[in-house]
């Protein structure tokens, strides 16, 4: 009961400080809408540039050769080899220029939600934790998403998997959601700790508090259930759609930042 008390009383506490300064709601909210449309824009670029290299590798792929001539077969594989390599520089690009906006955008959110709550906060130390643990996280995705493609790739080219497909799918979401649930506890103290503390109280914090931080969640994925549901509602035309989502999805989004930063305020 006392721990339902405090998750209570942080929301109203978060929503009381969105009433009072409108203006830490209204920004964050046209931040995060010009960084989905930055996010369109470099897509179609990206989108652009590859499109070529792929058109070019299925025409080879679905191309036989009209001869038995190793040579003519090894051209064909070289220019695969040249085809995909393109494609995966391409996909480098487009996850480089992702994560540089997200960088900028959300940190420049997340900077905004710790100015809401603790009104004066350290840029330089801020900035620094929220680059790293973006960082870090991003390679740790990395090298779990490559661990379980090749477990996966083996799978498939073998008659007896080496195993389960779907305990490899559980096990991949399972570390996912536990990276998220540090990564979100580091935004939320971000502004607290020079970068070896930082790290340190990261994990700490996560497990000391895991009942307080893990209701806070449960609560936010209850919240844009229901704002999901009400956007679905409104959906009478795409055009409804985006309006219903800046007007009930994004405010939920800014609010949603404030009340993890005053969970793991105290």
């Amino acid at each position: 009961m006392k721990l339902l008390n405090y998750q209570i009383n942080n929301l109203k506490q978060s929503f009381e400080l969105l009433t009072k300064s409108p203006i830490y709601l209204a920004v964050p909210i046209l931040i995060d809408i010009i960084f989905l449309l930055a996010i369109g824009f470099v897509g179609s670029i990206f989108t652009t540039k590859a499109l070529p290299y792929l058109e070019r590798l299925a025409t080879l792929q679905t191309t036989p050769l009209t001869t038995n001539d190793a040579s003519a077969l090894i051209t064909q594989q070289t220019q695969i080899a040249s085809l995909l390599t393109n494609i995966i520089i391409v996909f480098l690009q487009i996850i480089l220029a992702v994560f540089a906006l997200w960088i900028i955008f959300q940190g420049i959110n997340w900077f905004l939600a710790v100015k809401c709550v603790k009104k004066k906060a350290n840029l330089k130390k801020y900035s620094l934790n929220f680059i790293i643990i973006n960082i870090i996280c991003v390679l740790l995705t990395a090298i779990i998403a490559k661990f379980f493609f090749e477990i996966t790739l083996k799978n498939l080219l073998t008659s007896t998997p080496i195993v389960s497909q779907s305990l490899i799918n559980i096990i991949t979401i399972l570390i996912l959601i536990i990276i998220l649930y540090f990564l979100f506890i580091g935004y939320a103290i971000s502004y607290k700790y020079n970068l070896k503390d930082f790290l340190k109280n990261i994990f700490k914090i996560g497990v000391k508090d895991f009942k307080k931080i893990i209701l806070a969640y449960i609560t936010l994925i209850i919240l844009f259930f229901i704002a999901n549901y009400i956007v679905k509602l409104f959906s009478l035309s795409f055009a409804s759609m985006i309006i219903a989502g800046v007007i009930i999805l994004m405010p939920l989004i800014t609010f949603s930042r404030i009340y993890l930063i005053k969970i793991l305020e105290q």
